[in-house]
């Protein structure tokens, strides 16, 4: 269906027909019919001039903690060294929590006596070592909760972890809330697959990887549209 509208005449009637620009549904009228049952006749209705966006799109969001959008940062393979650590906040939003909210890493991947690594390689190739990676949060009883998420894809799902809840500040809309919690992903340093190559030896120099953290919520129910 395509309108068209004269404005400034269409305004000008406005004002000489003294119309309350503040409330008022005496703007204009829509007529059309039901092609499809056209025996139906005609189908009216008369919008008001108080616009009204209700978002009804349910969002997930994953952020850096310091909202640096360029992340990247290294570490020592050693025994008393740190682990590698990236800080995130993930936000959903919507009329309610999702059923289901998952976070999964994805980057090179390799399996050690069926334990999935991240790899990591050298700029030439030559050099190839894995890294165990782990997702954590804190669940919803304060306890902390840690999964190996060591970049293959293996969904570790966050509904259990402990979100903050802070309703939408919109006026005149729909009951909503945004649900915020903090992931953290971590390499550590120090695990003994990490001091050797996947050729079995010991190593010296730089190796680098990767990857991406994705966040997925799903909302099921009667109640979703």
């Amino acid at each position: 269906m395509f309108l068209s509208f004269y404005l400034i005449p269409f305004l000008k009637r406005l004002v000489s027909s003294n119309v309350d620009f503040k409330n008022s549904q005496d703007f204009f009228t829509f007529s059309f019919t039901n092609t499809a049952v056209p025996q139906s006749g005609y189908y009216e209705f008369t919008p008001s001039n108080t616009l009204i966006l209700k978002p009804r799109d349910y969002g997930i969001s994953i952020i850096p903690a310091d909202f640096n959008p360029h992340q990247s940062k290294t570490g020592k393979v050693g025994n008393e060294e740190p682990p590698i650590e990236f800080n995130y906040i993930v936000t959903t939003s919507g009329p309610r929590q999702a059923d289901s909210i998952t976070a999964s890493v994805e980057g090179p991947q390799t399996t050690l006596k069926g334990q999935s690594y991240c790899l990591f390689s050298s700029s030439d190739n030559r050099l190839n070592v894995p890294f165990p990676a782990y997702l954590s949060f804190k669940n919803s009883d304060g306890t902390d909760a840690k999964y190996r998420a060591s970049c293959d894809s293996h969904e570790i799902s966050l509904k259990n972890a402990l979100w903050t809840e802070t309703p939408w500040d919109r006026p005149d809309e729909d009951l909503g809330s945004f649900y915020r919690t903090n992931l953290d992903l971590s390499f550590p340093m120090n695990d003994a697959n990490s001091f050797f190559t996947l050729d079995g030896i010991d190593w010296l120099g730089t190796v680098s990887a990767s990857g991406t953290v994705t966040v997925k919520a799903i909302w099921t129910g009667p109640d979703i549209n």
